[in-house]
C-alpha cells in the first residue's frame, strides 16, 4: 500500500432515526451514509495517515464514522478493496482482513464435487498464488 498509495477511501456511518421529508407522506429512513475523501499521494506511510483518518472521523462532532473502506492497489496491479473499523485501525490486524481473489483454471481434469475433501490440484495450484 505505501508503494501504490491509495485509489479510494470512504468513510462509513449506519445511521437511526428518521427523516421527515416536506410534502412527502411518511418518513425516510436513513440506512447508511458515506463521504469519499482524496487520499494524499505524498504519504510515506499509508497506514499512518488512515489512523489519523480514522481517528478523527470517528469522534461524535466529525461525522462519527465508524468503518472506512479502503481501494488500493496490490504489487500485481490488482484492485483490492478492505473495510476497516475506524477505531481500531491496526498494521496487526490489516495482513488478515485483506482478501485476495484469484481465478484458479487449467486444471488436467474434471474436478469432483465435495465439502468433505479438497482436490490436490487445487492445493497445489493455491500454493502456486501464495
Amino acid at each position: 500500500m505505501n508503494s501504490t498509495g491509495l485509489s479510494e477511501v470512504t468513510l462509513i456511518r449506519y445511521d437511526s432515526g428518521t427523516i421527515n421529508v416536506p410534502d412527502m407522506n411518511g418518513v425516510v429512513i436513513p440506512i447508511e451514509s458515506t463521504m469519499k475523501i482524496k487520499p494524499v499521494q505524498q504519504s510515506k506511510d499509508v497506514i499512518d495517515w488512515l489512523k489519523k483518518i480514522g481517528s478523527h472521523f470517528n469522534q461524535k462532532n466529525n461525522g462519527d464514522y465508524k468503518n472506512i473502506r479502503v481501494k488500493y492497489n496490490d504489487d500485481n496491479s490488482k484492485t483490492r478493496t478492505v473495510t476497516l473499523h475506524t477505531n481500531n485501525i491496526k498494521l496487526e490486524s490489516l495482513e488478515k482482513t485483506f482478501i485476495k481473489r484469484s481465478v484458479i483454471n487449467g486444471f488436467n481434469s474434471r474436478l469432483s464435487t465435495s465439502y468433505d475433501s479438497i482436490d490436490a490440484e487445487i492445493t497445489e495450484k493455491l500454493h502456486e498464488i501464495l
